[in-house]
């Protein structure tokens, strides 16, 4: 799982995003069967942000975790 949320200080989640990309162009591990990753939660102010460098991203990650989901709407901007 390649984190994105509270273990990014406020400050370098903008270069933790740039490097979350890098990872995911990478070739494949054999090791590394499944992929994911976690974004921060929808209340937060770098959320979008998160979801909009997975969109950009050429390979995908298999799963996406959201954090702190409070209600459906909260996964409007994932699905």
């Amino acid at each position: 799982m390649l984190d994105l949320e509270d273990s990014v200080a406020p400050s370098e989640k903008g270069d933790a995003r740039d490097q979350l990309v890098r990872a995911l162009e990478r070739p494949a591990r054999d090791e590394y069967t499944t992929v994911a990753v976690r974004v921060n939660a929808p209340s937060s102010s770098a959320h979008l942000d998160d979801v909009l460098c997975l969109v950009a991203a050429k390979r995908k990650p298999d799963l996406v975790i959201v954090p702190k989901v409070e209600g459906a709407a909260d996964l409007s901007e994932i699905t």
